[in-house]
């Protein structure tokens, strides 16, 4: 899949959208997956599509990376007060339905792939903050 994503312009050259010829064409050499009503290429429509959801994936773990473990890495080794907090906080993350999250926030600023990424990114690390921190709170009990 990576590999498809990264080398979609040399693999299947060409706009995803363009007719590439007759409509509904089966499989063949020069259509390796065959071609849609419209007479576009389904094989060079999957290999861009894979582009767009590599990126998503690539741009949300590393967001959920980042925020999840900076938050259990603090969470577990301040511990008290600024434990609790955190980890309040993380159990709100948990308990709000993300799909209730991304119907207000399509309601409020509209549809768009980095509104995506951001709602998925900023509502996907609370799983690796409660696991940063045990190992933290074992690590510094040692």
């Amino acid at each position: 899949m990576a590999t498809t994503a990264l080398l979609a312009n040399v693999i299947a050259p060409g706009k995803p959208t363009a007719s590439a010829g007759p409509s509904l064409r089966p499989p063949s050499l020069d259509h390796l997956m065959g071609t849609d009503n419209y007479g576009r290429d389904m094989f060079r429509a999957v290999a861009h599509g894979t582009r767009t959801s590599m990126t998503v994936v690539v741009a949300v773990v590393v967001m959920s990376l980042i925020i999840g473990l900076f938050v259990g890495m603090v969470s577990g080794y301040t511990g008290g007060v600024v434990d609790a907090v955190l980890m309040r906080i993380t159990e709100m993350f948990q308990s709000v339905p993300r799909f209730f999250l991304a119907i207000l926030v399509v309601g409020f600023f509209g549809a768009g792939l980095d509104k995506l990424i951001l709602l998925l990114g900023l509502t996907s690390w609370d799983l690796l903050a409660r696991v940063v921190r045990a190992e933290s709170l074992s690590l510094r009990r040692r």
